[in-house]
């Protein structure tokens, strides 16, 4: 075999040699930014979930510490307890059910009519009256909307106690936003992350921007069994890989190019 044969055979093994060298270490590379990428939007997921149910589990505090309040079990007077819970601007409105499921007050963003009908109705059947007055537990209602809103609600409630007994609910209804239970979302948006909230299909928040090529993780939050979805734009990602790919492919061809020149020289 000539010399010219034989070193033409030699460069094409260097070749495919270096360039499945370079091929696999891109791949290693990209396996691994890409590993970095779904970690990190897995514990953003996992981190927001938690904080969404400490918040949850706060506002369920709240409406427990004022259901336990000696003033709580004083139907005679719950027009004016329900007054100071409204003092917190996080409450749109509030109820006190007795034990046997007629509505004894209602005070909040209603109207003079809706609290005329509302009195004295029995909601015994409510799944939030109910459960504090068999259990002594406290409940969080699915998110709804009132009166045909873009927002959403729940009904926080916790038993009232006297002498040991359930004698009543307190029921608080509080908005869904970012200043009662999704606080912690704003700061959370970036120009590479965007978060949302569902409750069964129902949209609780979602960023006002989109992101085409993505990489997204969810996780559930443990108290009312929302999601959360964390979605990263991966466009940065893909340019850095690119980039990378274009250098190495240079240095592959600066290798070669070197190699046959001292061939040729040679």
């Amino acid at each position: 075999m000539k010399s010219r044969t034989r070193f033409g055979v030699l460069m094409l093994v260097v070749t495919l040699a270096l360039g499945g060298v370079v091929y696999g270490q891109l791949e290693l590379a990209k396996d691994s930014a890409m590993s970095q990428v779904e970690e990190n939007v897995d514990q953003t997921a996992v981190q927001t979930a938690d904080q969404l149910d400490a918040q949850i589990r706060q506002e369920k505090e709240y409406v427990e510490f004022y259901a336990s309040r000696p003033a709580a079990g004083n139907f005679t007077r719950s027009t004016e307890f329900l007054q100071r819970l409204l003092t917190n601007p996080r409450v749109l409105a509030a109820h006190v059910v007795a034990s046997n499921g007629t509505v004894v007050a209602y005070r909040g963003d209603v109207t003079p009519s809706v609290r005329r009908e509302t009195v004295g109705d029995d909601f015994g059947n409510r799944t939030y009256v109910r459960q504090p007055v068999r259990t002594g537990e406290l409940s969080v209602t699915d998110p709804y909307r009132v009166n045909g809103g873009d927002g959403y609600v729940v009904i926080v409630s916790a038993p009232i106690f006297e002498d040991g007994e359930i004698v009543g609910v307190l029921a608080a209804e509080l908005p869904v936003d970012e200043f009662t239970f999704l606080p912690m979302l704003q700061s959370l948006e970036t120009d590479m992350r965007t978060v949302s909230v569902t409750a069964d299909g129902r949209v609780l928040y979602d960023s006002e921007r989109s992101v085409a090529d993505e990489v997204a993780s969810t996780a559930t939050v443990e108290t009312t069994g929302w999601t959360v979805r964390v979605s990263r734009d991966r466009s940065t990602l893909d340019a850095r890989l690119q980039e990378m790919a274009v250098v190495q492919a240079a240095s592959l061809v600066v290798v070669l190019a070197l190699v046959i020149g001292f061939a040729v020289w040679e």
